[in-house]
């Protein structure tokens, strides 16, 4: 398809010259000027315009205020100087037509140039007919000569070189320093390469208010340090320690293993927990070997991952930023995918020159791993989240001499405060150092329903299903109250429920309350993952009162992405996670766990036993659990 999009603009250009070819020199540099003021207008507005329609329509906004001012201002523009200037100047035909058809052939190369542009912004995937100039490669953006446009016709790429020299010369503010060379440089490879991704329904904008930059730190370690720094004197220390020590509070947080180092002494779980990690025979191998293994695996994971960003005099910036759950921040399924591409860093070398770098790593935190995970670009392309709120470190590599000038996510602009040095220890925990203690994570509080602080688990006072189901379409084993509004007990699938829907709540009795815990299918699938021993199958999923006491979980339901449901509900109460059905469970499903207790009481607590050591979660403030909890 790329030689269609090819001779469309062939075509076009020389309709163009053809056409200011007939109408003559003169109006043809009429034509050129209200291009080149429409255009240099229409990048003026082009960001504060893009912020206003960020909140409305994030998906186009880009594209929409970049194409809509320039067409409206073309249009008018033209309509206007018809109406003043009324008469052609005379001059010799050849010259006229010569001149027109070449004037005119430079105003139709800049009017398709920025509507390339602004077409690039809008969520037209990879390629459009074909056409893609970039490519990724790991964290860089490399050119992709075979699917580029044909010399000549690259009309995007030389119009975003135009409007931007323009800006920084005859153009440039009187007022201000700032002008799109300094502040959006290059929007041309911006335009293509924020397209470029793993994932055809990540998010590619953000909101201003859905994303914070938290700071700047710099930090220049050896490539030894830098080891270091990611982990490994936590491993040398739980290698030189005793047997006897109790490991259950440490943990690592490499992406390629999420273990509970005090369940590797259970010998009959290590191969399983250790993710392959194995003497390459299936037989399990000492603790010792195994940390010594997972260290060595960091290390070479290093050393393709930053060690040779930092070489040759390099630093690394690690801007920490926030974002916030929103339409435009989050893809569609309340996930945030991050890519290299959707970042850039700009600085200011020593000659003073601007200079663009993409993030080597990104590090997130999780409260499941008890601290932050470093992912390396050079290793995946793209970073999930799944929390309300993530916070993620952005780390780039850039020569010792570069000052920090503005950081662009997603083609939102942020300016950049001076580097702060940061101690060993901070800039280590930025980075993913695992702590060597699991502390209590930060929960936060919100009208009716509560974070657990374990990332990806939420509470809620409530008693109802996800979705309704049809009373004649569920699962002959599930059993219904008399008046068919509640399930009391039993367990099996329930379709999507056609026409009137009448079960919608889980059964309490008077005086009582519902808390429902939803809990990401990740998170769900680790009880799976790891409850294969007998031990394990016997500890707890609980939430405690402000006595002390534990409950059961009473039922579960697994809401399939298709509508149907497959509902468990025993009243005398499960005890352990093993007991549902997550073998159902898959990425694309939401899990629920509901737990009946009485009606005022407060919950303080949540006990993860599988994962958690049996670690007691408490709440900063406690959830009141109403008696009417059905709605």
């Amino acid at each position: 398809m790329l030689w269609l999009i090819n001779v469309i603009l062939l075509v076009f250009f020389l309709g163009m010259a053809f056409l200011w070819a007939t109408y003559g020199l003169f109006s043809a540099l009429i034509q050129l000027g209200l291009v080149i003021a429409a255009g240099a207008i229409a990048f003026a507005v082009w960001e504060p315009l893009a912020e206003i329609l960020l909140g409305r329509m994030p998906a186009i906004a880009w594209g929409v205020a970049l194409l809509a001012p320039f067409a409206l201002l073309l249009i008018g523009f033209r309509v206007a100087f018809d109406k003043l200037v009324k008469a052609n100047v005379q001059t010799n035909n050849l010259l006229s037509q010569v001149g027109g058809g070449a004037v005119g052939l430079a105003a139709g190369y800049l009017a398709a140039g920025v509507a390339l542009l602004g077409i690039a912004h809008l969520p037209m995937g990879e390629r459009i007919l074909g056409y893609q100039p970039f490519q990724a490669a790991g964290f860089r953006t490399d050119a992709a000569p075979d699917s580029d446009l044909w010399p000549g016709l690259q009309a995007d790429r030389y119009a975003s070189s135009f409007f931007t020299t323009l800006a920084a010369g005859p153009f440039s503010p009187s007022l201000s320093d700032a002008n799109l060379a300094t502040h959006r440089p290059d929007p041309f490879e911006a335009a293509h390469r924020l397209r470029l991704g793993p994932d055809p329904a990540a998010a590619n904008a953000v909101a201003p208010g859905d994303v914070e930059v938290l700071g700047v730190a710099a930090a220049a370690p050896s490539v030894e340090e830098l080891k270091q720094m990611i982990g490994f004197a936590a491993f040398d220390a739980l290698l030189k320690a005793p047997p006897t020590d109790d490991l259950a509070n440490f943990r690592i947080t490499p992406t390629i293993a999420d273990t509970n180092l005090g369940a590797l002494r259970r010998p009959e779980t290590l191969e399983q927990l250790g993710k392959g990690y194995g003497d390459g025979e299936g037989n399990p191998v000492q603790l010792r070997d195994m940390l010594d293994a997972m260290s060595q695996d960091l290390i070479d994971r290093a050393q393709t991952g930053l060690a040779p960003e930092i070489a040759g005099n390099r630093q690394l910036l690690l801007v920490p930023t926030r974002w916030t759950q929103s339409p435009t921040s989050f893809d569609v399924d309340s996930r945030i995918r991050i890519n290299p591409t959707q970042a850039r860093l700009y600085f200011t070398n020593a000659d003073d020159a601007l200079e663009a770098a993409a993030p080597v790593a990104l590090s997130r935190f999780t409260a499941v791993r008890g601290g932050r995970v470093l992912f390396f670009f050079s290793e995946v392309s793209q970073v999930v989240g799944t929390n309300d709120t993530e916070d993620l470190v952005f780390i780039f590599a850039v020569p010792q001499d570069a000052t920090p000038q503005r950081l662009m996510l997603r083609n939102l602009r942020f300016d950049l405060p001076e580097p702060t040095k940061l101690a060993d220890l901070e800039t280590a925990r930025l980075l993913g150092a695992p702590p060597l203690a699991v502390a209590a994570p930060q929960t936060t509080v919100a009208a009716g329903s509560t974070a657990s602080g374990i990332d990806g688990v939420t509470f809620a006072t409530t008693s109802r299903l996800p979705r309704a189901i049809s009373p004649n379409s569920a699962d002959a084993s599930l059993q219904r109250n008399n008046d068919d509004t509640a399930l009391q007990s039993g367990e099996g699938f329930a379709p999507k429920a056609p026409g009137r829907a009448m079960t919608r709540t889980i059964a309490t009795s008077t005086g009582e309350g519902m808390v429902r815990m939803q809990i990401t299918p990740r998170v769900a699938q680790s009880f799976l993952g790891q409850a294969r021993d007998v031990a394990a199958r016997t500890q707890p999923l609980n939430i405690i009162d402000s006595f002390g006491q534990p409950y059961n979980p009473i039922a579960y339901v697994i809401a399939k992405q298709d509508g149907s449901q497959y509902i468990g509900v025993n009243p005398a109460g499960y005890r352990a996670p093993s007991q549902m059905q997550l073998n159902r469970l898959t990425n694309d499903d939401e899990f629920y766990v509901y737990f009946r207790v009485p009606a005022n009481t407060k919950i303080t607590e949540v006990v993860f036993g599988v994962f958690r050591s049996n670690e007691q979660v408490k709440l900063p403030e406690p959830l009141e659990v109403p008696a009417d909890t059905g709605r």
